[in-house]
Formats: structure tokens, C-alpha cells, sequence
């Protein structure tokens, strides 16, 4: 009997979820996770957060944009893959969520950018499958590193990614 394909459950981020997302975020990103102050404050101005749950209800990923509408633009401002989930296809999945999350919300929306660790080639290589280009770079966006900027510029094709 073949076994079913893994796959999450994505769901909107509550207030309940803070803490769990807190204790996520500091082992993705030890060296600058957010608070869960913050992350609080994320949620108490309606950012878009999407969750992803395994069947038992353990969070094991969670994402989170930020419409620009002024500039016809989103920002990625997080995103989490616990370290036992990665390269299954969770993060391109919460990609397309945020993508279209965005359109939603701003269907003028022209492009999705993100910073990530200079130093972190993994997550480099992985926004280069979804379509993102190296666009710039921040000396010192980190405490312990450089910032690269990376662009996509074709939010439908990003939000098909989000499946059925």
C-alpha cells in the first residue's frame, strides 16, 4: 500500500501561537530571532502569518509578510522551517502562501523581497530555486553578518506554488 504524501496543515498564525513561533524562530535563527514580544506585535498589526502544523498539532514552520502597499510591494519578514521539516517542501509551500497572501491583499503588488544571512547558503540557495534574484547587499545588517537583499518580481508564479 503506497503511504500518503506528508503534508502540513497551514493555517493563519492566532495569539496563542506566540510563544511556540518564539521558541521556533530562536532555533532557526539563534543569533537574531525575534521576541516573542515582537512577534506579538507582528500579529497585533495584522501581518499575515501562516503556521504549519503536523497532524499531532505541533507548529513546525510558520511565515510571515508585510504588504508595502505604498510601494506595490511585501516583504518576507520571516521564514521558519524546523530544522527536522527542511527539504520537504514546506518552505517553497509557506512561499506560495505568503505570495498569495499578498496578491490578496494587494492584487497591484509588483514584487516580494527578503534579507537573508550573507552567510547562510542553504536559504540562499533554496529562495534562487523559487525564482528570487541577489539584488543588493547591507554591510553589517546582522550583529554577526552581512545581509543579502533578494527580489522576486513574479508573484503568481510564486503563489501557484502554494498547491491546491
Amino acid at each position: 500500500m503506497d503511504q500518503e504524501p506528508w503534508r502540513p496543515v497551514l493555517r493563519d498564525a492566532v495569539f496563542a501561537d506566540v510563544l511556540e513561533l518564539a521558541r521556533l524562530d530562536r532555533i532557526c535563527f539563534p543569533q537574531h530571532a525575534y521576541s516573542a514580544d515582537l512577534i506579538l506585535r507582528f500579529l497585533e498589526l495584522y501581518l499575515p502569518c501562516v503556521v504549519a502544523e503536523e497532524a499531532d498539532g505541533s507548529i513546525v514552520g510558520f511565515a510571515m509578510v508585510m504588504p508595502e502597499v505604498d510601494e506595490r510591494t511585501g516583504i518576507l519578514v520571516t521564514l521558519d522551517v524546523a530544522p527536522k521539516m527542511r527539504r520537504r517542501g514546506l518552505g517553497t509551500l509557506m512561499m506560495g502562501w505568503c505570495a498569495g497572501t499578498l496578491l490578496d491583499l494587494v492584487p497591484s503588488i509588483d514584487l516580494i523581497w527578503l534579507t537573508v544571512a550573507s552567510r547562510n547558503e542553504g536559504a540562499r540557495a533554496f529562495y534562487h530555486r523559487l525564482g528570487f534574484r541577489e539584488t543588493d547587499s547591507i554591510e553589517g545588517y546582522y550583529k554577526d553578518d552581512d545581509a543579502v537583499v533578494m527580489v522576486h518580481l513574479d508573484l503568481r508564479k510564486l503563489a501557484s506554488e502554494r498547491g491546491p
